[in-house]
């Protein structure tokens, strides 16, 4: 009698404990349904949508969403000198100046792409110049790293250079502090933009 009223016992507490971690997990699951699959971070909820055919990942900032390509925790490794951060956050305006000559047209597509969207993310006005007279960007004006100020810092995108993704992919210039030398190519654009913005909005530091 007393080995079945402990065997009793024990599945008694087995159920119970069956039933708190089932709990648990319906609860987590929940949570993640509700959160598009995509966990929080640093304070911030994401959700994931389907936009064209494509995956993107909607935050809230100063209370209307904005759309992103990667998830910030997937960008951790692109790293992002505090100094360019707190020059970010404390401009009046930005420059954004390319080379019209890649060696990859297709990095021009990814270039213009991501000159659209740092026009409708940022809350300051984006500038745009070459480092070269063109043909095709006959209205933007050819400018360089001298004319770059606190106030009006540049990023120069330099597609040609060897670079490690996320180590090399910021860079201070060591012409003029407030010249930003940005070494990507192709989707990797893409990412430094939206670790741009992320950085400018505090999501990321």
């Amino acid at each position: 009698m007393k080995k079945r009223e402990e065997k009793k016992k024990n599945w008694g507490a087995i159920a119970i404990a069956l039933f708190f971690i089932f709990s648990m997990v319906i609860g987590i699951f929940a949570v993640v349904l509700d959160n598009g699959g995509v966990p929080n971070y640093n304070g911030y909820s994401f959700k994931v949508a389907n936009v064209d055919g494509g995956i993107v990942y909607k935050t809230k900032i100063n209370k209307e969403y904005m759309d992103f390509y990667y998830y910030p925790g997937d960008l951790e490794i692109i790293k992002l000198d505090p100094q360019i951060t707190n020059q970010l956050r404390q401009m009046t305006g930005l420059g954004l100046v390319f080379n019209p000559y890649q060696n990859n047209t297709y990095d021009l597509a990814y270039i213009d792409l991501i000159r659209y969207e740092l026009q409708t993310q940022l809350d300051k006005t984006v500038y745009f110049g070459i480092t070269n007279q063109s043909d095709i960007y006959t209205t933007l004006p050819v400018v360089n790293c001298s004319i770059a100020t606190a106030q009006f810092p540049l990023i120069i995108i330099d597609t040609n250079v060897n670079y490690t993704a996320g180590v090399d992919t910021f860079k201070i210039s060591k012409e003029n502090p407030n010249c930003i030398i940005l070494n990507a190519k192709l989707r990797d654009l893409i990412a430094a933009k939206d670790r741009l913005v992320y950085a400018y909005y505090g999501v990321m530091e």
